[in-house]
């Protein structure tokens, strides 16, 4: 049973409305093209089946997929998205510029849609994924990796966010109505932006995390300029450390706390 057979651009052509798509058996393995039936694996056994909805910059899909390798090129459809995926069951293990991630039921990953990968879909699997146009992250200042990433909030999508993505694909949702798209495209942006931070602080080097916190207290300070707060007690009471603690972090920083209050003080006592 094949109900659509273009398997790389599916849902691509749609604008708010949900479309669906399934491929079965040996005419479904035959026709979707880069998916390799797994060894063992039977190609009657074979099915693909999605369901996917655009809205505002986003491209929505839920997918179920027995046991198969898909080898998948950058086209020019995926050429400016990110796509993160959430697995609802099933394991799966990716591979993209070098890197190899795998993941199960309530991880998650991101892909880069510009490289290709290799995807190896375990056992019997179903999530949901969300693709992002690149100009949606440019905009929002948001960076992006070179490979595949896998996120390690084992919290990202709780079950009550978990069930508004599910609930995207409830048809009698569609068509939404024109002030429906900008209010579900600014919870998108905000989950995206949740999403990037969490990549970072996984990204990030012990030093780099150590050098941000030195800035936000830096920051905090400069807020105290003129004002007799503004002292190494002072800030350590604030983020409830002692001072020795406070002084610590700067250990490894060219100039001290101190040195740095004395330069916001226009070189007075700190």
């Amino acid at each position: 049973m094949t109900d659509y057979t273009e398997i790389w651009n599916l849902g691509t052509r749609g604008s708010n409305q949900l479309l669906h798509h399934r491929l079965a058996g040996l005419d479904g393995a035959a026709q979707s093209t880069g998916m390799h039936v797994r060894p063992g694996q039977r190609a009657e056994d074979f099915v693909f089946s999605q369901d996917s909805v655009r809205i505002g910059g986003y491209l929505f899909r839920r997918f179920l997929i027995s046991p198969v390798q898909i080898q998948r090129p950058a086209t020019p459809d995926t050429q400016e998205k990110l796509v993160f995926s959430y697995i609802l069951s099933g394991r799966v293990r990716i591979t993209q510029a070098g890197r190899t991630v795998e993941i199960g039921p309530g991880e998650s990953l991101i892909t880069i849609g510009w490289q290709p990968y290799v995807a190896d879909v375990l056992e019997p699997s179903s999530a949901l994924s969300v693709a992002v146009d690149r100009d949606v992250l440019d905009d929002g200042g948001i960076s992006f990796p070179h490979a595949v990433r896998k996120i390690v909030s084992p919290e990202l999508l709780p079950a009550g966010m978990a069930g508004f993505f599910l609930g995207l694909f409830e048809a009698r949702l569609y068509p939404l109505g024109l002030e429906q798209v900008p209010r579900l495209t600014r919870i998108f942006d905000a989950f995206l932006v949740e999403l990037h931070l969490g990549y970072v602080d996984a990204a990030r080097t012990p030093e780099e995390r150590l050098e941000e916190q030195r800035g936000a207290i830096l920051t905090y300070a400069r807020t105290l300029r003129g004002t007799t707060k503004l002292s190494v007690a002072a800030i350590a009471e604030h983020y409830g450390m002692s001072t020795r603690s406070l002084q610590r972090l700067f250990q490894t920083s060219e100039r001290s706390l101190r040195d740095e209050l004395r330069d916001i003080t226009g070189g007075g006592p700190t």
